[in-house]
């Protein structure tokens, strides 16, 4: 993970295009969440169960010693920062109290260590003689024989809950201006820009509520980060100042974020600390505080003067943390980023990266008891061209989507336990009458059962779900990543306090696997044609529609009456930079400056592509859109599919950065602002995707733009809402793009048994009444080789009992059967199945069969697809499983003893 860092990929990963860019399955599960009433086990871990008066702890020792461990209650590390006369050894104090386990020398110890006061946290340290402490470690608190400083909090009273109060210092600077661009014309400076509005600063203050809300529910209501904010609302300079700087320009004090170049990537500026007594003061030295902080985050809100545009416009950024390894030192692990971005984003993304700093000091810093970095990437060991090793030992991508919803999803992840051994901040319990987890009624935290609608004296008030799952049913992710100043309210999916069945699908959300959606979670069987009309789609139930309106968008149908989600779209990794432009706060209204918007996604399969079906009303700009075949995640790196469509003078598909090869689309625009945009993706060939029958999951993804530049999310803020496609039923028609019957005047050669021409006739055939006749079993071909084409189309006019098979062959291809490459039979198996053999497996099936006579078959590769003719009219139809591959040899097969009689043999191919 590496603790002390800069997150120098959050640049990419937080840094916001501004023109561009859960339920309990797709982020995980509802974690292991839960009150205080029964002890909590974690067999696996250190400290494997915690009570209300007592704690097991389980470690193991370089060389066999007794178990012993040393405690004190408190909630002051002992690494705490003190200058050095008010320095002291917190273990060398009357309160320190050393545990005996049982008697004897051994390796593995497990201890129980009772008479602990409920809902305390208590530091403790192991006894282990034959380990020589790392510098870090001692560092940490590690003194010879007792081994580092680690902490855990006991189980609350009854009627309490335990939870971790974490403190957070936050400067906002929210009046900085470059001079120098306001004199970029001497000769006519730039007016000088307004101060953010008191308005402004309490939805930049919403902005770090909405933060320490998301982390209080993922964190199963038992992480509350408390922002503790300090405004310094002078107006300051970013940047030099211009010698001919005269009145309000004159003079500015340079803002402590400026890092001496206008940008300093990734966060924009620079590192101070903030000392709270004087939060105007420029600081890089350790301050004092009693109880200190451990993180801290600065927000500059630097403008420059755009000339082009006439406008003030503020700097966007990614951001920057550093870890909270030198929290010893005085220093506390810090994120800095600038104010033209996302501010509820950048605040969540990194300070969760302060997060995992601190798990890396609080937890034992393995794979298995962390909390997890937040820039996902699959588990690999990789040889390089050079031959060097590239290696990211430990997993970071689950079955999640993007951004908001990668947190959600591994957070949850961690016990009630692992949550209880934070060593920072404090250890506290707030009221919870009826131990369902859920805090009742506390206005400093982030959220409590009385503004969620719950009853606190009853566990279920719906009747069936527990109420602190039942807010979890949702991630609280609250909008897309977009300018503060632009976004609408905070918009996200709530479940309903007091309904069994939040989205009124007729599944209680105890049961229903997307509690929070209405629409099944099924992928039709249909074929479509991808035509931009959407009439085939009429029955199907869509798979996420939504009306946004004003900012009450609601869902349709509308489980929840007047809620709803915005959301944004990024690049994957969320790269771009973009710029917020001052402006008064969003008005109440229409959502777009007309009717609002509607966005209805259907999707389909059959054996040969998934289909997908936007219809889109009102004025849009952008739909962006994730698919994951695969069912792993969209940082998975397998079967991940994105592209996003442009609403411009002409509409636009274009793939994004997981791509979307063999992707088919059409767009139409209907005289009532409505767009209909169709698309498919192949069952294997050149896609990413394959399957067969039903059962493959496909996770969606989906957000589109208004015309102003909002985003708005089908789903919960890059959630993925994972479908199964339903089982064949009967037999789909074919396309309308049937090619027609090969004639002689369009063949490129035509064969005859008078006329073989380069034709290599194989054993067994002879030539008899105007007919090459084959009646043996074996197989035995008729072959047109030398061929180097990519499309082709193979005729022949025969009679046969049985078996009438046309087959197409690679260059590469030495063995040539009925089981290889391109192969259609007609009625095989005794005369009772037509059907494909396509690379060995079989598709189609047709009801044509053999019958006495003379008949035409015609098998034809061209533009993806597979086609056969019989007696000129198409019978089977798939999609190329391969359609890059050009093909050596052509035959016509004989065999099976279906006494086959071929007349004529013509082809066509397309070199």
């Amino acid at each position: 993970m590496g603790r002390q860092m800069v997150g120098n990929g959050c640049a990419a990963a937080i840094a916001l295009a501004l023109t561009g860019l859960v339920h309990a399955q797709s982020i995980g599960h509802l974690g292991n969440a839960r009150g205080d009433t029964t002890p909590l086990i974690d067999p696996m871990r250190p400290v494997m169960e915690i009570g209300q008066t007592y704690a097991v702890l389980q470690y193991f020792t370089t060389t066999p010693c007794e178990t012993r461990v040393q405690l004190r209650a408190s909630n002051l590390p002992a690494t705490a920062w003190r200058p050095p006369e008010r320095r002291q050894n917190l273990w060398q104090g009357r309160d320190v109290r050393v545990v005996q386990g049982e008697p004897g020398r051994r390796t593995y110890h497990r201890i129980r260590i009772e008479g602990l006061k409920p809902g305390t946290r208590y530091y403790y340290r192991v006894y282990d003689p034959g380990t020589t402490p790392t510098r870090e470690e001692r560092k940490w608190g590690a003194e010879p024989p007792w081994r580092r400083e680690y902490a855990f909090a006991t189980l609350a009273p009854r009627g309490y809950k335990t939870i971790v109060h974490l403190p957070v210092k936050v400067l906002i600077m929210p009046n900085v201006v470059n001079v120098a661009s306001a004199y970029a014309d001497p000769n006519n400076p730039a007016p000088p820009p307004p101060a953010l509005t008191p308005e402004q600063i309490e939805r930049i203050r919403q902005e770090y509520a909405i933060a320490a809300r998301y982390f209080w529910v993922n964190s199963g209501m038992r992480l509350w980060v408390d922002f503790h904010i300090f405004v310094d609302d002078r107006w300051q300079r970013w940047g030099e100042e211009p010698p001919n700087a005269q009145g309000f320009y004159k003079g500015l004090p340079v803002c402590r974020s400026y890092a001496g170049v206008d940008f300093a990537g990734p966060g924009g500026g620079a590192f101070t600390i903030l000392d709270t007594r004087d939060p105007q003061r420029t600081n890089h030295q350790p301050v004092y505080e009693e109880m200190p902080y451990a993180g801290q985050i600065e927000q500059a809100f630097p403008r420059r003067w755009d000339a082009q545009k006439r406008e003030w416009v503020f700097y966007a950024s990614g951001g920057g943390t550093f870890g909270v390894d030198g929290f010893p030192d005085g220093i506390p692990a810090r994120s800095q980023f600038l104010g033209g971005g996302d501010t509820a984003w950048l605040v969540t993304h990194e300070f969760h990266h302060q997060l995992e700093s601190y798990s890396g000091f609080s937890l034992n810093n393995r794979e298995d008891d962390r909390i997890v970095f937040n820039h996902p990437e699959p588990r690999y060991r990789r040889t390089n061209p050079d031959g060097s090793i590239s290696m990211n030992p430990w997993n970071t991508a689950g079955r999640h989507g993007e951004h908001w919803n990668v947190m959600a999803y591994w957070d949850r992840t961690l016990t009630d336990a692992q949550w209880l051994r934070f060593y920072f901040g404090e250890a506290i319990t707030v009221r919870d009458s009826d131990g369902d987890g859920f805090p009742d009624d506390d206005p400093r935290l982030p959220l409590d059962e009385k503004r969620f609608g719950t009853d606190p004296r009853r566990a279920m008030t719906d009747g069936q779900l527990n109420d602190l799952r039942k807010a979890m049913l949702s991630s609280w992710a609250p909008a897309p990543l977009q300018f503060t100043f632009n976004k609408p309210p905070f918009q996200a999916y709530r479940p309903d306090p007091r309904r069994p069945d939040s989205d009124r699908d007729g599944l209680p959300d105890a049961i229903d696997p997307y509690p929070l959606y209405p629409w099944q979670p099924f992928v039709s069987y249909m074929r479509a044609t991808i035509d931009g009309v959407d009439d085939e789609w009429t029955a199907l139930p869509p798979a996420g529609e939504r009306l946004w309106q004003g900012e009450n968008p609601s869902p349709q149908p509308s489980p929840q009456r007047g809620e709803g989600v915005s959301s944004a779209l990024s690049p994957r990794g969320g790269e771009g930079t973009g710029e917020g432009v001052l402006s008064p706060l969003p008005q109440r209204g229409r959502g777009d400056g007309g009717e609002g918007l509607k966005l209805t996604f259907k999707h389909a399969h059959d054996d040969d592509a998934y289909y997908g079906c936007f219809r889109i009303t009102g004025d849009w700009s952008r739909l962006y859109v994730v698919l994951d075949g695969e069912g792993r995640g969209v940082f998975s790196g397998e079967g991940v599919v994105g592209f996003e469509v442009l609403n411009g003078a002409q509409i636009e598909l274009r793939p994004t950065g997981w791509g979307a090869p063999g992707i088919q689309w059409k767009a139409t625009r209907q005289r009532d602002r409505t767009t209909i945009i169709e698309f498919s993706l192949p069952n294997g060939g050149e896609g990413k995707w394959y399957w067969w029958r039903g059962g493959r999951e496909v996770g969606a993804a989906i957000d589109v733009w208004d015309s102003q530049g909002r985003g708005y999310s089908l789903y919960e803020p890059y959630d993925l809402f994972y479908c199964r496609m339903l089982e064949p039923v009967g037999t789909l028609p074919p396309p309308a793009s049937a090619p027609a019957e090969l004639t002689p005047e369009r063949a490129t050669r035509t064969f005859t048994p008078s006329n073989p021409g380069e034709l290599k006739i194989g054993e067994g055939w002879r030539t008899e009444n105007g007919a090459w006749v084959y009646d043996g079993h074996p197989e035995s071909l008729l072959l047109i080789e030398g061929l180097n084409a990519r499309a082709f189309d193979l005729w022949m006019e025969f009679e046969a009992q049985q078996d009438g098979i046309l087959a197409a062959f690679l260059p590469t291809t030495a063995e040539m059967n009925a089981g290889r490459d391109y192969v259609v039979f007609v009625g095989g198996y005794g005369n009772t199945i037509t059907r494909f053999r396509l690379f060995g497996r079989e598709e189609g099936d047709s009801e044509v069969m053999m019958s006495p006579g003379r008949h035409r078959l015609q098998l034809t590769r061209r533009d993806g697809q597979v086609w056969a003719l019989f007696d000129g009219k198409p019978i089977l139809w798939a999609r190329d499983p391969n359609p890059q591959q050009r093909i050596g040899k052509l035959a016509v097969i004989g065999g099976y003893s279906g006494k086959q009689r071929v007349y004529a043999i013509r082809y066509r191919v397309d070199e």
